[in-house]
């Protein structure tokens, strides 16, 4: 056999391996970036959705009494990112606030929850956590069991049993075992707020309310205001 023709024989499955190694790298470099594209837009509708409550709470943190705003959240998965709830934080500790300029002495955020696969903590999603722009002295309560601070003199909070109830704990309730990723210690010095999937439904409708109560203000009687917070699924909203 001559030698160009038994060299061309060797070559061949030499030149097909190569080549079948530039596909393999080019079809998984295409799925990374596929993946990667598709979690980025992901995390870019879960921080649009948190914008529009933000605005929502913001708005009515402002208005007199009974100004309210509506505002829909999804808790979906952006990779390995899988939504379980979404909490209101008052932070007490400036080192929570980093990110909301001119808040020194605390902050209230909003921030999607996720459990992390790797460590099993449960972890804000920093890609769309937002700081609320409302004063620290404006409370947020949870409409279905709402506990006013400071004292109740003569006016009770308004409640709503049509609600969902919030957890006053970093987890979701629906989260079993959870962890958070913050020491217990600066757990308990933070409010929380915290909306899980309720019967393992992932949408729902915030109605923000704004309402004063009858509290003391420096020992004083005086009115304080506070946010209620209502969350409903899709369902019960059309129920009324």
């Amino acid at each position: 056999m001559p030698l160009r023709a038994l060299r061309g024989q060797v070559e061949a499955p030499i030149e097909l391996f190569v080549a079948v190694i530039i596909l393999a790298m080019s079809m998984a470099l295409a799925f990374y970036v596929i993946n990667t594209t598709g979690e980025a837009q992901c995390l870019a509708e879960m921080r649009s959705q948190v914008r529009s409550l933000e605005s929502a709470m913001a708005d009515v943190a402002i208005g007199s009494p009974p100004t309210s705003r509506q505002a829909t959240f999804y808790m979906k998965a952006c990779g390995t990112k899988r939504v379980e709830g979404i909490r209101f934080v008052k932070y007490a500790s400036p080192e929570f606030c980093r990110a909301c300029p001119g808040y020194t002495a605390g902050c209230w955020k909003i921030e999607p929850v996720y459990v992390d696969p790797g460590d099993g903590k449960l972890k804000p999603v920093d890609e769309a956590s937002l700081c609320v722009e409302m004063p620290m002295d404006i409370g947020v309560e949870d409409e279905y069991n709402p506990v006013c601070p400071g004292g109740t003199v003569a006016s009770p909070c308004f409640k709503d049993t049509k609600c969902i109830p919030l957890n006053d704990e970093p987890c979701p309730s629906e989260v079993g075992g959870c962890k958070p990723d913050i020491p217990r210690n600066v757990w308990d010095d933070q409010y929380w707020r915290t909306l899980g999937k309720a019967g393992g439904e992932s949408f729902f409708v915030l109605k923000l309310t704004k309402r004063v109560y009858l509290g003391y203000i420096g020992g004083v009687p005086g009115q304080k205001s506070y946010i209620g917070v209502c969350a409903k699924t899709k369902e019960m909203t059309a129920g009324g």
